[in-house]
Formats: structure tokens, sequence, C-alpha cells
């Protein structure tokens, strides 16, 4: 039996567009959502735990194996007063399965520690970039296989 040994680039770049305006007022239409709070939402246990979340639990769709797909994919998500992750969108979708095997994950991310502003949790948009590099197929010694980034 062969394995495919998948190889997940993250570049990984959380980008809450800097903005030096104060949040907008509550709406009852929509909630607020900060871009650049005082203090930026984060992973548990950090930044390379996330990228590390992402890398070992993306599988690859089986359509995108065979279509042998690779590019960058975008996310966008918010991160709620609670730390959980809402509103995942993705703006650039490889296709093939690929955006929503990563909706999937960004979904059953762990909760982060919510952003701060004025010593108060508050609603933080994030945008993800991924870079996809399709596995090559190669023999592998079986109950083998690696995930890496």
């Amino acid at each position: 039996m062969k394995h495919l040994i998948t190889f997940i680039t993250i570049l990984f770049i959380c980008i809450g567009t800097a903005s030096a305006q104060s949040p907008a007022p509550i709406d009852s239409s929509k909630k607020a959502v900060q871009q650049a709070p005082e203090t930026m939402p984060e992973y548990p246990r950090g930044l390379q735990a996330f990228m590390s979340y992402i890398g070992s639990n993306y599988v690859f769709p089986k359509e995108a194996l065979e279509a042998k797909v690779s590019g960058r994919m975008i996310a966008s998500f918010v991160i709620e007063k609670d730390g959980s992750l809402v509103d995942i969108k993705i703006i650039r979708d490889l296709g093939y399965g690929t955006g929503d095997e990563l909706k999937r994950i960004l979904g059953n991310t762990p909760k982060w520690k919510p952003g701060i502003q004025k010593g108060k949790p508050v609603r933080v948009q994030y945008t993800l970039p991924v870079m996809l590099s399709a596995p090559k197929e190669e023999p592998a010694v079986e109950g083998t296989g690696s995930a890496g980034y």
C-alpha cells in the first residue's frame, strides 16, 4: 500500500488590517468587528502551535490530489469575544474541495484567547493565507508516512 507524503506549506500571516480608528459603534443589525485591537487574539500555545495544528489536520481532498492542486488559498474569519472562530469564509479557493477542507479545520480550531480593546474582549477580523503543495506520490513502507510543511 502506498502512502502519500503530504507537504503542506503554511504561510501564516494573520493580518488584522492596521487601523488607527476606534471601533465602529455596535449596530442592532450587526456586531462590530475590530481590525487592530490593542491586544490581538492568540491561539493557545502560540502561532507555531496554530501552524502545526493546520499542517497536521489538513487532509488533501482526493479530487485535489488527482488534479495535483497547488497554490495559495486565503481564508477570512472572526475571532469572537469567547475565542471561537465564526464567519469563516474562503476568499481564494483552489477548488477540488480544498476550501471546504480549510473551512472544516478552522471551524474545529480550539478557542483562542480573544483580542482586547480598552480592557474588554472584542471580536477581531483575521485573514489567513495558506499555501498548499500537492504531495508527490512516492512508495512508502507500509505503516509509515509523514506530514510536514
